[in-house]
């Protein structure tokens, strides 16, 4: 017996006492049905307090379970696998009658192949985790949780002990807690006798122009080997070395130098014989080499003027321009420069990893970002709800003025069997869905929307209806779905334009969306373009992917005057959809030419004559966001520079452009290059100025972070809280504080959930506010799973020894008794619950209804006393002795009647009843009735006369 809360008993007396000191209140019953009132409240509360005590009863399991952990992951080699697996089939045998069993397949994560259950026949096993890395701790907690109730508990675990992640020995603890033995068997891992592994690379973080400084690099050896060792920087070979290696570690220093700012990736390849897996032969590491400014200048159309380019390069800044092909597409990569420029760029032009390795860079590594307008940037650029847009200093949610015409944009996707197909897990059509549904977002409510689906036919997926009923249409259109067919253009143009033809909104847009290989029934539908045009409708074309069909599509779009597009990537679309609609509808572009007035006062404007500044010509919408500095405005109030600090970075919105279109008349302003120059250079990354030096290694499934801090001349920097900011391979962004371990040096740890590159940025708080960066990169250039060449099997005795289990026991043993049983607890407080309610019922019944207890008494003694003479035959004459008793019963009745009324012989009538009543003869009645006599001074006497006064 035990209780789960016995903090609650300690109620108990007091509400004991409680009853007891209330009973005093209880009126109107008798002594003895008030002490059996109290009795059943008592044990009423009892009851209740044992129910909040968690009352349970324990007892001792009898039954077995095991549960098998089977390590499936890389470092296990098939043959010791199916090894493993023939030691569980042997197991099973022995299986007692009363017994289960179980087993688990885990790698980077577990996966149930067979659940408890009474077997002694091995099922195949199927699951196929994450082979990239071992984690038993999950395994254990998984097998852990997997055990049924009643059954005593224990873990057999096959592995070679060579976990890459999580805290096998803690979740060992936890399980010896639950009484749960682990037994473990060690499993040999991948040719142990000839295996050559780069371990680690160690570089500078920072070094100058020009200053050479060697590449550290770790390589095991498990027998002597020898080998080439190639290093290349960023892709291209720079040196390569003969290397000899002894068994155990070597240290390999390679001497490099590098003439430019920037940076720097460095790959080490390792070929060497003799050695079993290549995928653990290589090793990356990071080297900044600081020199002039450095620009990244990405354009969607190259600007014929390079006017923004030119002043730049007049500041002494480094500008490398891009386009959508040439962008980088590696987050360290972006490392090579201290701001990133968006002149016109589409949205399109990048991929969702490039436009997350963006932001990353901005808010984890302090590099800073300018948007700069056009008819390819901000909404018409497509970067509606976009990672870019979370970045910019302004809203891409445009409160648009009413003086916008209201427009009517209908959209048809092709439903065809191609679009069933998946891109990054997602159906194609799928993804045309959220394209749909992202161009309703971004329209006003005065606007129009319609979807129309085309494949075997066609049809309203979600008619056409005011944009302010957002909620409904989307939900129209997330039932699209695949069907067969091709889209039969010339129906669905039709279709179309007799929805059209019922729309009275000034602005019309029609966008198609249709496979490049497979757009049938084209007759006609250059006539039908003409004809919607005529009508005020135009029309955009989408080819998703390539094919025959494209040139008409193309000449599609062109005899609609719409824009065409085409993209081999569905995931594209809403980027593609949002940049139409908002370039086709001019709803995101204000045309006019209009004088910048200062909005607020800020350095970057400073040194610059505002009063001679030329008029721009347009610019792109959008609108305030909070926390956002407005530098300069528009002659309708419309922010045109805008800027705020990201993360680490600084992003800058600037909505028109920078060349000859709308800022043609900028052009030969005398403070072009001045403006330019200086609204660039307040966004370069700052770099750190203390001398910090930040080195990375890894142990186990973390990376511990060593950061050594001294001043110019050596002296150690002491009671910091460094904080670091780490970019994750995925993009994701994460912060890490370091504690102090020694003089000047600074110790933190993370996990390593993903093998790549990982970017990290030390912080430095300057006593204006204002933040330096010093930023440095680690890398996993391969998965952690395959640095291993031997089983840890001191990892797996520990775990059997802290669990009470055995190491590397026999088959037959698998399912010997367990040392300590397990126990079971049955929870009795609905049982009390139960108990309370009856008894509460019992004590109302008793307290208010008066019950006859003793005639209920004298009543069941007498049927028993009838049960009892049952088997007698009645006697119809009753006895002689019978009738004496009654006939001296009667003599006294009568002797003590002569003797209460000596005056009237009469038979009294009085209240006072016979001793003993007669069977034989009643007495009569009589006219009067005299009045009793009493004793003279008792009570009954004086109430006697009180009673004779009040009546005379």
């Amino acid at each position: 017996m035990r209780f789960t809360d016995p903090i609650f008993l300690l109620l108990l007396p007091l509400l004991i006492a409680g009853i007891v000191w209330s009973s005093r209140r209880l009126l109107g019953i008798s002594q003895g049905r008030k002490r059996f009132v109290v009795l059943l409240r008592c044990l009423i509360a009892a009851l209740l307090t044992l129910a909040l005590a968690g009352w349970q009863t324990i007892r001792q399991n009898q039954d077995m379970c095991v549960v098998f952990l089977l390590d499936k992951s890389d470092s296990v080699p098939e043959e010791s696998r199916k090894r493993a697996e023939k030691f569980i089939s042997e197991s099973l045998k022995n299986l007692p009658d009363d017994a289960q069993a179980a087993v688990i397949g885990f790698g980077r994560n577990p996966v149930i192949d067979l659940s408890p259950t009474h077997t002694r026949t091995l099922p195949p096993l199927y699951s196929d985790p994450n082979r990239q890395g071992t984690d038993l701790s999950s395994a254990i907690r998984l097998a852990s949780a997997l055990f049924p109730d009643g059954y005593s508990k224990r873990i057999l675990l096959l592995s070679d002990g060579n976990e890459t992640e999580g805290d096998s020995l803690q979740s060992a603890s936890v399980a010896a807690t639950d009484r749960i033995e682990i037994d473990t068997i060690p499993l040999a891992s991948v040719a142990p006798e000839r295996e050559v592994i780069v371990s680690e690379i160690n570089t500078p973080n920072e070094v100058k122009i020009g200053e050479p400084f060697d590449l550290r690099v770790v390589i095991e050896a498990s027998k002597p080997a020898s080998g080439l060792l190639r290093v290349d920087q960023d892709g291209v070979p720079v040196k390569q070395v003969s290397v000899d290696l002894t068994t155990g570690k070597n240290v390999v220093l390679i001497p490099v130098q590098t003439s430019k700012a920037g940076f720097y990736r460095y790959r080490v390849v390792l070929e060497a014989q003799p050695d079993t897996d290549p995928r653990n032969n290589i090793g990356r590491g990071f080297v900044a080499v600081r020199g002039k400014p450095r620009a990244l200048l990405a354009e969607g159309q190259p600007d014929p003027s390079r006017a923004l380019e030119r002043a730049l390069q007049s500041r002494e800044m480094e500008v490398v321009k891009a386009n959508p092909s040439t962008f980088p597409s590696r987050p360290d990569e972006l490392q090579n420069y201290d701001v990133i420029l968006f002149h016109d760029f589409p949205a399109f032009g990048l991929s969702a990893e490039q436009m997350k390795a963006v932001q990353s860079a901005t808010r984890d590594t302090g590099i800073g970002f300018a948007m700069i307008g056009g008819e390819q940037s901000f909404l018409p650029g497509g970067y509606f709800e976009t990672p870019i847009a979370e970045m910019l200093p302004v809203d891409l949610e445009v409160r648009q003025r009413k003086v916008y015409p209201a427009a009517t944009v209908i959209v048809v996707i092709d439903i065809s069997g191609s679009m069933a197909m998946q891109e990054g897990g997602v159906q194609k059509v799928h993804l045309a869905g959220q394209a749909a549904i992202q161009t309703l977002k971004m329209l006003r409510p005065m606007d129009r929307f319609g979807v129309i689906v085309s494949g075997t036919g066609c049809d309203w997926l979600s008619p056409v209806q005011p944009a302010a009923n957002k909620e409904r249409a989307i939900s129209q259109i997330s039932k699209i779905f695949a069907g067969g067919g091709g889209i039969y253009v010339r129906p669905s143009l039709e279709f179309a334009q007799r929805a059209f033809l019922a729309e009275n909104t000034r602005v019309k847009h029609l966008i198609v969306l249709a496979d490049g290989d497979d757009a049938d029934d084209q007759e006609g539908c250059f006539q039908l373009a003409q004809s919607l045009l005529a009508q005020g409708v135009t029309m955009s074309v989408v080819s998703l992917g390539q094919g025959k069909d494209v040139p008409f599509l193309k000449q599609l779009a062109r005899s609609g005057q719409g824009n065409f597009y085409l993209t081999d990537r569905a995931r594209d679309l809403p980027k593609m959809f949002t940049a139409d609609v908002s370039l086709m509808t001019r709803s995101a572009i204000e045309e006019g030419a209009f004088v910048p007035k200062i909005a607020s006062n800020d350095d970057v404007l400073k040194g610059i004559d505002w009063n001679s500044a030329p008029p721009l010509l347009a610019y792109d919408l959008t609108s305030d966001r909070p926390m956002a500095r407005t530098l300069l405005r528009t002659h309708k109030e419309d922010p045109l520079l805008a800027v705020w600090q990201y993360g680490l970075g600084t992003s800058i919105a600037f909505t028109s452009d920078a060349k000859p279109k709308w800022a043609q008349r900028w052009m030969g302003w005398s403070d072009f290059n001045t403006f330019w120059a200086q609204l660039t250079r307040s966004a370069l990354r700052k770099a750190g100025r203390l001398n910090y030096q930040l080195l990375t290694r890894r142990e186990g499934g973390q990376a511990v972070v060593d950061l050594q801090a001294f001043d110019a001349e050596g002296n150690p920097i002491n009671f910091l809280q460094p904080d670091l900011q780490i970019s994750s391979p995925t993009g994701q962004g994460f912060a890490l504080t370091l504690q102090q371990s020694a003089p000047g040096r600074y110790q933190g740890r993370f996990d390593i959930a993903e093998f790549g590159d990982y970017l990290l940025t030390m912080k430095e708080k300057q006593p204006d506010g204002s933040v330096r960066v010093t930023t440095t990169g680690f890398s996993m250039a391969y998965p952690p799973e395959y640095r291993f060449t031997r089983a840890n099997a001191n990892l797996l005795k520990r775990i059997s020894e802290m669990t009470g289990g055995k190491f590397e026991p026999a088959a037959s043993e698998i399912f010997r008794p367990i040392s300590r049983p397990n126990t079971s607890a049955s929870d009795l407080w609905r049982v009390c619950l139960l108990s309370a309610l009856v008894l509460f019922l019992l004590e109302t019944t008793v307290r208010r209804v008066a019950l006859p207890l003793g005639q209920a008494f004298a009543l069941l003694g007498s049927v028993l006393k009838r049960i009892g003479r049952s088997g007698r035959e009645p006697s119809t004459q009753p006895s002689a002795g019978v009738s004496a008793q009654l006939l001296q019963a009667k003599s006294r009745a009568r002797s003590a009647q002569a003797t209460d009324s000596p005056v009237n012989p009469a038979p009294s009538l009085s209240r006072k009843e016979p001793a003993e009543p007669t069977l034989l003869e009643s007495p009569e009645p009589t006219e009067a009735a005299p009045k009793p006599t009493v004793t003279p001074g008792s009570a009954t006497q004086r109430l006697l006369e009180k009673k004779r006064r009040r009546e005379g």
